[in-house]
């Protein structure tokens, strides 16, 4: 005789609220995760790209190859030096002691050679090897002059003046003008470095320096704390929720979200940032500099996108809804009833376990996946794919496993006279 305890309208009654609560509380740490997001991405991409003297460097070294960034490094050089040499009135005392008729048919050709001769030195530089490995060693050291001028500092060749961060290439014209005396413009040997006004290339202005400013603000305090604290409400989030698979698609849809989001904010910010140097001969540079700073944190939303969809995708999947659970039965059944096909022998206990625990090795997996992740550097939408493919082999491979001896187990006579039973397996 089988007795058969029913719940009162009062108990009902108070697991129905407590499941509203728990529910409410769930999808508020998904909003909130979701909201924070943005901001946690901008953080750790801050300070891993400012704050990281290597990251820096390999962000920045392949604007030396860029032929835009030389030809304004070029332009300005020259125009430097010519500038100087115009000041100096080095063509006037070279000529100072001929006949006054002969120094006026003589300046205009000498004028012109040595223009061709400073641009010629100058774009020579530029362009070599000499270049780049000035610019690579340069920039250990820009690095922390960088985050000088974002918190303040105006020493050293990065500057926060006039709401303008610029860029000193005094060490270039150095070089060029090292270059031109030994080529016989000895007038310039003893000349001093032009102007800083003359020797500046400018990176960020404006609202610009002011969004730097923020971002750098955000990068020390919170960059280590933001991200994990998303995860970690993410996680919260399904472990606390009645209804795990949709909070899972929600997390998914709320990745999506907000670095869809931070995505616009940044085609908007290039824009901007465009458009304020437009007409500018420093409006090229701008906009490959900031491409370039920006191309890991493209990379990372890029990546993270893809993880949005794959989870939103995992959560459907796991759903109640009609859809999901003819899918779910369609490839789960089919790969557990072919693997039912294979008899026992020295699987069978693990069939039995992956039976009886199938769901939490699925639930490593995916944890192990998500983990490895982060072996990756940069983490890269290749990558994403790459692991969820493995992921979901994995996983197909524990749904086969676990029918292996089911058959064997369901044609086997009861050993103790019950008659069998049969379960129905229940989603909870």
């Amino acid at each position: 005789m089988t007795t058969t305890v029913s719940e009162s309208p009062t108990t009902k009654a108070a697991k129905s609220g407590g499941g509203k609560v728990r529910g409410f509380i769930s999808w508020l740490l998904v909003v909130v995760a979701g909201l924070l997001v943005p901001l946690a991405m901008v953080a750790f991409w801050g300070q891993r790209s400012v704050t990281d003297t290597e990251r820096w460097v390999a962000t920045v070294a392949p604007l030396a190859e860029d032929q835009a960034i030389r030809d304004q490094v070029a332009n300005a050089t020259s125009e430097a030096i010519l500038k100087q040499i115009d000041n100096n009135t080095t063509i006037d005392d070279f000529l100072s002691g001929l006949p006054p008729r002969a120094q006026e048919a003589l300046k205009t050709p000498i004028e012109a050679a040595i223009n061709s001769l400073v641009t010629q030195v100058v774009t020579k530089l530029v362009n070599s090897p000499k270049f780049q490995e000035l610019w690579i060693n340069a920039n250990r050291t820009l690095q922390s002059q960088i985050i000088g001028a974002l918190s303040g500092d105006e020493s050293g060749a990065v500057k926060l003046q006039d709401d303008e961060i610029v860029l000193d290439i005094g060490t270039v014209i150095e070089t060029a003008k090292q270059e031109l005396v030994d080529r016989g413009v000895t007038a310039l040997a003893d000349r001093p470095l032009p102007p800083a006004a003359d020797r500046q290339i400018v990176l960020m202005k404006g609202d610009q320096v002011k969004q730097a400013q923020l971002i750098y603000a955000l990068t020390i305090p919170l960059a280590r704390l933001l991200l994990p604290l998303v995860a970690v409400l993410f996680l919260a989030a399904v472990a606390i929720s009645t209804r795990r698979a949709r909070v899972v698609m929600g997390t998914g849809i709320a990745l999506v979200v907000g670095l869809g989001a931070l995505s616009l904010g940044l085609t908007y910010a290039r824009e901007a940032i465009s458009n304020s140097f437009s007409g500018t001969a420093f409006q090229d540079v701008v906009e490959i500099f900031y491409i370039t700073l920006t191309r890991y944190l493209s990379t990372a939303i890029s990546a993270g996108l893809t993880v949005g969809i794959v989870i939103a995708v995992v959560g459907w999947y796991g759903g109640r809804s009609r859809p999901a659970t003819a899918v779910r039965q369609s490839v789960g059944g089919g790969l557990r009833s072919s693997g039912g096909r294979v008899h026992g022998g020295a699987l069978a206990g693990l069939g039995t376990f992956l039976r009886a625990h199938g769901t939490l090795v699925k639930v490593v997996i995916g944890l192990l996946a998500t983990a490895a992740l982060f072996l990756f550097e940069p983490i890269s939408v290749s990558s994403v794919l790459w692991l969820t493919v493995i992921a979901l082999v994995l996983i197909a491979g524990v749904d086969f496993l676990s029918g292996i001896g089911s058959g064997d187990a369901e044609d086997a006579p009861p050993t103790d006279g019950a008659t069998p039973t049969v379960v129905i397996p229940t989603k909870s």
